[in-house]
């Protein structure tokens, strides 16, 4: 039964992990409630300030993205 919990936590981690990597306007929300239920509790400031941080609209860039050496390599980051 500890090994479920334990594989299903680690699971969810890693789902949360790529969803923030890869579609981040979907963990917006989560991030907003996390921030708000922190606030309201008032425990952990150190992880209510990084949810809110992200949970905040982000600045989009184009192109690179801040890339280093974009410019020398003919246009691709990668």
């Amino acid at each position: 039964m500890i090994q479920i919990l334990i594989v299903s936590i680690l699971v969810l981690f890693c789902a949360g992990y790529w969803l923030q990597r890869l579609a981040p306007s979907l963990m917006k929300p989560f991030w907003r409630g996390l921030a708000l239920t922190l606030s309201s509790l008032h425990v952990l400031p150190g992880l209510r300030g990084k949810a809110e941080k992200l949970a905040s609209p982000g600045i989009t860039r184009a192109g690179c993205g801040s890339c280093k050496g974009c410019d020398s390599k003919g246009g691709g980051c990668h």
